[in-house]
């Protein structure tokens, strides 16, 4: 595997008929993610996005926050993968809509099998 960095940014999310702003959509929006081949057999990938004040539908702010997560692949033998992830690793209390908090840290563990 080869080591890699990806960057991407949006800005001015808008409604094109109107001018104004989407709704639940940030005016400015960032992640970042890179990934480190660890050796012949495991991978290990973190990002950190930040999103920009947004408003709701009903006019409410939205406030701005980021987000860090984490996962690392591990090949076990041909055609077999170990997955470990983490999302939201700093355990940030946000919301993405109103009233509907997002959760905290969450990890998953998971297992490929390919032919």
């Amino acid at each position: 595997s080869d080591s890699t960095l990806v960057a991407a940014w949006i800005s001015d999310s808008v409604d094109l008929k109107t001018g104004l702003p989407l709704a639940r959509r940030p005016r400015h929006r960032a992640t970042v993610s890179a990934t480190l081949a660890l050796g012949e057999r495991a991978d290990a990938t973190m990002s950190v996005m930040t999103v920009g004040t947004r408003f709701d539908s009903d006019g409410s702010r939205l406030p701005d926050y980021e987000r860090v997560d984490a996962s690392i692949t591990y090949r076990l033998v041909t055609g077999i993968s170990l997955h470990l992830r983490a999302s939201n690793l700093l355990d940030q209390h946000y919301e993405e809509l109103t009233g509907y908090t997002s959760p905290g840290l969450q990890g998953w563990v998971g297992l490929t099998v390919r032919p």
